[in-house]
């Protein structure tokens, strides 16, 4: 499985979802206020998010809502890891007052930057964060997963990201055992980011389960905000 490939995937998809809300928002779909024609592009939307991937089959009905701005900036493999980067640097300047310390290379690397099974193994990890933050509500119940794993199917995606999407749907894996996949502060940093990519903050549930995995993730107040601040 190309995990870096599903992973671009699923930010291109929350990017696209967060689009079609603020079009939505703006008033730019035209959708009316009432009748006939308002259900038919309702049910039209509907089907638009199932096909938009396996992010929006994730997120379910509520994926309008859950994929705010933050998917605008966090729309590529890239950016997670741009992100982050910026994120640390403004922290660390702050913290020493003007002068950046100095980071072991190793624990700064950029998801960007690595490759062969390094690389695989943080988008891996990248794209649990992401599948456990999708399900932090709990809309996720056993025959909502059959039907999401059936139209996954429909997708035509490849076998083994079938399997890996079926274990990881099904599993239950609690933020402490999440957090520990994360082998440096910068692996650490991304995967908050991707996770927050899909929880709405203004669900308290959901608000709560990204608190913990910051908590569990050994990320301080302050880094988290500075990742908060450049989500904008």
């Amino acid at each position: 499985m190309d995990a870096k490939s599903l992973l671009e995937s699923m930010l291109s998809d929350g990017k696209s979802i967060a689009a079609k809300t603020v079009d939505q928002a703006s008033g730019q779909i035209g959708l009316p206020e009432s009748g006939e024609q308002r259900e038919v592009m309702l049910d039209g939307m509907k089907k638009g998010a199932i096909a938009a991937g396996a992010l929006a089959l994730l997120l379910g009905t509520n994926a309008g809502r859950r994929v705010g701005g933050a998917a605008l900036k966090i729309g590529s493999v890239a950016a997670v890891g741009g992100l982050a980067y910026n994120a640390w640097q403004r922290w660390q300047t702050n913290v020493e007052g003007g002068k950046a310390t100095r980071v072991d290379p190793a624990d700064a690397k950029q998801v960007t930057e690595l490759a062969g099974d390094a690389l695989q193994n943080r988008s891996v990890n990248l794209v649990r964060a992401m599948i456990a933050a999708a399900r932090a509500d709990g809309h996720i119940d056993a025959s909502e997963k059959q039907a999401i794993l059936e139209q996954m199917g429909d997708q035509k995606l490849s076998d083994d990201v079938l399997a890996f999407l079926r274990t990881e749907i099904e599993s239950e894996v609690d933020v402490t055992t999440l957090a520990g996949l994360a082998d440096s502060p910068s692996e650490a940093a991304e995967m908050y980011l991707v996770a927050r990519l899909v929880i709405d903050k203004t669900a308290p549930v959901e608000q709560q389960w990204l608190e913990s995995f910051a908590t569990a993730l050994a990320l301080s107040d302050e880094i988290v905000s500075e990742m908060e601040a450049q989500l904008g």
